[in-house]
């Protein structure tokens, strides 16, 4: 069942590309962020420093505290707390320097600008990028496998630690409730905040560029989940659609939420075997 319903979505994102490229082309291969929303703000290269710095400031006191030291165990539940307050204390230095350094405070980040709140367009990009998300990532994870396995047939992949932990038995209940939260929640809030609202609003006060921008925060985001390096072409690929909407709209909420409803498929189809 699960197998034909990813096919469906498979075609519905491969014919939802196919129109958005065949109308980018009618129209003279416009520049797709020619029209993106200005985001005043004054971040610098510290800010990209000061998020990481209050996550590993965290984890290593959690750890201390945890007796975690020198043996972080990423699947006990004592590790995974570690992480959700690691990642609880990156995102809430994300809105303090948003709060202090964007013009209308951490509301013009998660918002956007007041002038560029235009719901018809933010609604239907969320819609379209979350289906070739949903669509579309999972084929190249698979295709990336695929390629891996006709060199090493015999090389098996490990699950993300999240996996690992939702298929312990032993696991208490409220440590599979704190998983879920973890994975649909916080971790898309910790993760936005930081790659596409701080760390590519850097780089595009760098450069100036706005695909630079993209493909830098893309990779940095690919490159934080290298316990999976099988999947880190479809993690670009989800990073590079974030991050376009996010330039388009200039408000990180709607990538918020393409990120929990991309991780909350996941757990879905784990949950019920489609693995």
């Amino acid at each position: 069942m699960l197998t034909w319903i990813d096919a469906v979505l498979q075609c519905i994102a491969g014919v939802a590309l196919g129109v958005v490229v065949l109308s980018w082309f009618s129209h003279r291969c416009p520049k797709p962020l020619a029209q993106a929303p200005a985001r005043p703000n004054r971040l610098r290269e510290d800010a990209m420093l000061l998020p990481v710095l209050a996550y590993l400031g965290a984890f290593l006191a959690m750890a201390g505290v945890f007796g975690l030291l020198g043996d972080p165990k990423p699947t006990s539940p004592l590790g995974f707390l570690a992480a959700m307050v690691s990642q609880l204390a990156g995102a809430a230095t994300c809105l303090l320097l948003a709060s202090s350094r964007f013009n209308g405070g951490a509301a013009a980040l998660l918002w956007g600008p007041e002038e560029s709140r235009r719901l018809p367009l933010v609604a239907g990009l969320v819609v379209l990028v979350t289906l070739l998300a949903v669509g579309l990532c999972p084929l190249l994870l698979e295709g990336t496998v695929r390629a891996f396995h006709f060199f090493r047939p015999d090389h098996e992949f490990s699950p993300h630690s999240t996996i690992q932990m939702l298929h312990d038995e032993s696991q208490p209940g409220f440590m599979i409730v704190g998983l879920w939260i973890g994975a649909v929640v916080v971790a898309p809030t910790a993760e936005e905040l930081f790659f596409r609202g701080i760390l590519q609003t850097v780089v595009w006060n760098a450069t100036l560029r706005r695909g630079a921008a993209i493909a830098a925060s893309s990779v940095a985001f690919a490159l934080a989940h290298t316990q999976q390096p099988h999947a880190m072409p479809a993690l670009i690929a989800l990073a590079a659609l974030l991050g376009f909407v996010y330039e388009r709209t200039g408000a990180l909420l709607p990538c918020i939420l393409i990120h929990a409803v991309f991780n909350l498929k996941t757990l879905i189809w784990d949950a019920l075997g489609g693995e």
